[in-house]
């Protein structure tokens, strides 16, 4: 994926939460200069930097990393997953959005659950 793909990319995911580049800056770590350098397409991205930017959105790093064009290979086969992409590509944008907004909220129920005990 080119500079220009990934900073495309970036920029909805910021429109999608709301965010400013100064908040993807403060969630990640990163220097508001990387974070408009990576946006303006001044700037490629490292594997850190993916790291940083996927822990800021709560997601994967390697939904990051395949944006970026770093890491290419397909995850393991695994037929619950086939079947959950198979579904979740039969239903409306709209609902995928809303299963995804629940997974994130089950991931991080999980999450603080698992650091209390």
């Amino acid at each position: 994926m080119s500079t220009r793909e990934f900073s495309d990319w970036l920029n909805l995911k910021l429109e999608e939460k709301g965010w400013l580049q100064a908040e993807l800056a403060r969630r990640s770590g990163l220097s508001p200069a990387t974070i408009s350098r990576v946006i303006n397409e001044n700037r490629g991205v490292s594997i850190e930097t993916c790291k940083a930017i996927a822990n800021a959105f709560k997601i994967p790093p390697e939904i990051v990393l395949r944006v970026a064009g770093i890491m290419t290979d397909k995850p393991k086969d695994d037929p619950k997953l086939e079947e959950a992409m198979h579904l979740f590509q039969q239903i409306p944008e709209e609902d995928q959005q809303v299963l995804i907004s629940l997974m994130h909220v089950i991931a991080e129920r999980k999450e603080k659950y698992s650091t209390k005990n």
